[in-house]
């Protein structure tokens, strides 16, 4: 794991240069191009889904909540090291940080935005716990683009003065 984030290992893009991903959307963020709460957003709500998509309901089903825990309980550290691996085995810090800074990429009312990245991360989480050959985040992210106008005029706050 150690390698994994010094880029040391050969792998996708944002995972083998996890370091240079983090000063970049330091960066970023600094120069006010990336939104540092829509970055939170994607990246908190993507663990989340990542990790209730760990154990399929099939399986929670025949071993049982107990079973799961007291296992989770016994190993803690492997577990949180498979975590941290089936993470950085995608494209999600890569894409949280330089797709999201893209102009145009989200959409401008803050109510679209939320939704936005709730569906981004979501479908990212579950793409990429599909099949991880294809760059889930990124390819879900520039699927949904163009679709940032529609979440605009869905979601924006409506104005008196503009009535249609």
């Amino acid at each position: 794991m150690d390698l994994f984030m010094l880029g040391v290992s050969p792998n996708r893009i944002g995972a083998a240069s996890l370091i240079a991903i983090i000063i970049a959307g330091l960066f970023l963020a600094y120069r006010y191009i990336l939104r540092p709460r829509s970055f939170l957003l994607y990246v908190v709500l993507y663990i989340v889904a990542t990790l209730a998509m760990t154990f399929t309901p099939r399986a929670i089903v025949y071993a049982g909540l107990p079973t799961l825990w007291h296992t989770f309980l016994a190993f803690k550290k492997e577990f949180i090291t498979l975590l941290e691996y089936v993470i950085l085995s995608g494209d999600a810090p890569f894409a949280a940080v330089f797709i999201l800074a893209l102009p145009g990429t989200e959409p401008l009312s803050a109510r679209g935005r939320r939704i936005f990245i709730v569906l981004a991360a979501l479908f990212s989480a579950a793409l990429h716990r599909m099949d991880p050959s294809i760059p889930a985040a990124s390819l879900i992210l520039c699927l949904l683009m163009p679709l940032a106008p529609l979440f605009d005029r869905t979601f924006g706050t409506r104005s008196w003065l503009n009535t249609r």
